[in-house]
């Protein structure tokens, strides 16, 4: 540390020992600003751990934390800060803490304890929001799941009460790399086949304008036009579950059915079919290659930076403890200085009331001999002056004093 290092935090910590009080204290963040603004961050550090150490509010310690990773000062604030958030159950006072120091001790453990109040919450808003904040974070690929989990639920939940397959579709379409997208288009298609099956019970049981037939013609027609829009919307998904219904035993009397099979883009449509499947196996296999992948190298990585934060911060421990400690010499030397110089100011003010009585009492001295000079000449000078009277010789120009 050099001198000018070491007199800039001496001044700093006598100031705020000197005039630290209560009043003071109010204008530290202030001072920070304006020494930020000056550009003198050394001195800037150390009124900023002042400040979080008589303001401890969670923003202060925060900001200190993102601003002065380096700082001797930052294990102590840093240990501070999880304290007051590990067991918080706030999701903005953790995500703050990891946004702060993303290469922490805690820092993995603190991402742990925010994605528990996430999954704790259930929602997909909560969700998105850890995602958003660290999509790299090892909880990243189990904040999605949980939003696959959420959404199918949500739309399980909706189509069984409006029984209504667009809520399942709609599923599929959104999240087509979810696993419950099979479910999903499954449950789609055993709610179609039954809506089917009571469409047609009705038909049969008392329709006098419209026989069965007809209206499976009708049905088959749908599903054949369905499967072939679907399609061309690259949605294969949900166009083979159409297919696979008109493929019932229900539809084969019917023409759509045989228009259906005489088209050579049946044949077709199987191979893409199938091909989307292998696909998407193959794409759900790598995703899950690559999540693990990226979850060893992220946990790895946040171990390593956080061995170096450690010994970073050792070190930096010691030289303020040093440092410390030779501004503790300096200003116990201080001390004693301040100590020798009001004990000769004493002294010499001592002497000099000694040497002004003395100087008064002469004076008094030489007045009173002044006194009695005159009181002697006076007499004598009277007594001049009678023996001349006497003798009648006394004038003006006589030799009387």
């Amino acid at each position: 540390m050099s001198i000018g290092e070491t007199m800039r935090i001496f001044i700093t910590i006598c100031f705020i020992v000197f005039y630290g009080a209560a009043g003071f204290s109010l204008e530290l963040e202030k001072a920070v600003e304006m020494l930020e603004a000056a550009g003198d961050f050394e001195t800037a550090e150390t009124v900023a751990f002042k400040l979080t150490q008589e303001k401890p509010e969670l923003y202060h310690r925060i900001r200190f934390l993102d601003r002065y990773s380096r700082s001797e000062f930052f294990e102590i604030v840093y240990l501070q800060t999880w304290a007051d958030v590990k067991d918080s159950g706030n999701t903005a006072k953790l995500q703050s803490f990891v946004k702060a120091a993303p290469f922490g001790e805690y820092a993995l453990e603190a991402l742990d304890r925010l994605f528990a109040l996430y999954k704790t919450e259930n929602t997909i808003l909560g969700y998105q929001a850890y995602i958003e904040a660290f999509p790299n974070s090892p909880r990243a690929v189990d904040a999605l799941q949980g939003i696959f989990r959420v959404a199918f639920e949500r739309a399980s939940k909706h189509a069984d009460k409006l029984n209504s397959v667009k809520f399942f579709d709609e599923y599929i379409r959104t999240f087509p790399t979810s696993p419950q997208v099979e479910a999903a288009n499954r449950k789609a298609g055993e709610m179609e086949y039954q809506a089917i099956e009571e469409t047609l019970d009705k038909f049969s049981i008392g329709n006098l304008f419209s026989s069965k037939q007809g209206q499976k013609e009708t049905i088959a027609r749908k599903l054949y036009n369905e499967m072939r829009f679907w399609k061309r919307q690259n949605q294969l998904l949900i166009s083979q579950r159409k297919y696979s219904l008109l493929q019932k035993n229900l539809f084969i009397d019917t023409e759509a059915y045989t228009e259906m099979m005489d088209r050579e883009e049946t044949i077709e449509f199987r191979k893409s079919v199938v091909a989307f499947q292998e696909q998407t196996t193959r794409n759900l296999e790598e995703l899950n290659r690559l999540y693990q992948e990226e979850s060893r190298r992220i946990v790895e990585t946040i171990r390593r930076e956080a061995r170096l934060t450690r010994k970073a911060i050792s070190e930096q421990g010691e030289k303020a403890r040093q440092g410390m400690q030779y501004v503790a010499s300096q200003i116990s030397d201080l001390s004693y200085q301040k100590g020798r110089l009001a004990d000769a100011v004493n002294e010499q003010t001592g002497r000099m009331e000694e040497e002004a009585r003395r100087a008064s009492y002469e004076q008094e001295r030489m007045f009173e001999r002044a006194q009695e000079e005159a009181r002697r000449q006076s007499i004598q000078s009277r007594r001049c002056a009678e023996v001349l009277s006497k003798n009648r010789k006394y004038t003006l120009f006589s030799g009387c004093p």
